[in-house]
């Protein structure tokens, strides 16, 4: 139920493309995170190697595409028969963090593609160095003021 309402928010958003393969069967794409990598696992059965196109089209976005062609000719008593499907997916994945371009790569095997994709390393922000001024001695309110000249007091004595 959880997979219908994925697939029917996708089509409604415009987020995901999706055109099935043949025999009506779709794709299914998982993704996972570590440390370092964003890794994007596609079931494409019965594609070849050379018909899938996977893109990088923002930092938080990859698209994968692939085409699937089959041409099949039998030959039966009287009948000569030539049959030709062809299937298309195209599938776009958001990405849980911002991902690079350089050190991507992807294998291909036994149906199943996998995609690796370098995290972008955050940076904390750049430290701004507080330089030296004029002192200024802050005033408190007389509580303060008494209990700030206690406790000078008691370091001394220690």
């Amino acid at each position: 139920m959880q997979r219908q309402f994925n697939d029917t928010m996708e089509r409604i958003s415009g987020a995901a493309q999706q055109v099935p393969l043949l025999g009506g069967a779709g794709t299914t794409v998982d993704v996972r995170e570590d440390d370092t990598d964003v890794v994007v696992v596609a079931d494409l059965p019965g594609v070849e190697r050379e018909g899938i196109s996977v893109r990088l089209l923002d930092p938080r976005t990859l698209r994968i595409s692939a085409r699937r062609e089959e041409a099949r000719e039998a030959e039966q008593a009287g009948y000569y028969m030539r049959e030709r499907k062809v299937g298309a997916i195209s599938r776009t994945a958001t990405l849980p963090v911002d991902v690079r371009e350089e050190g991507a790569h992807a294998t291909f095997r036994n149906g199943v593609l996998e995609v690796r994709l370098k995290k972008v390393v955050e940076t904390g922000g750049k430290t701004i160095p507080v330089s030296g001024g004029p002192q200024q001695t802050a005033r408190g309110i007389p509580e303060e003021e008494a209990t700030a000249a206690r406790l000078r007091k008691r370091k001394e004595e220690l």
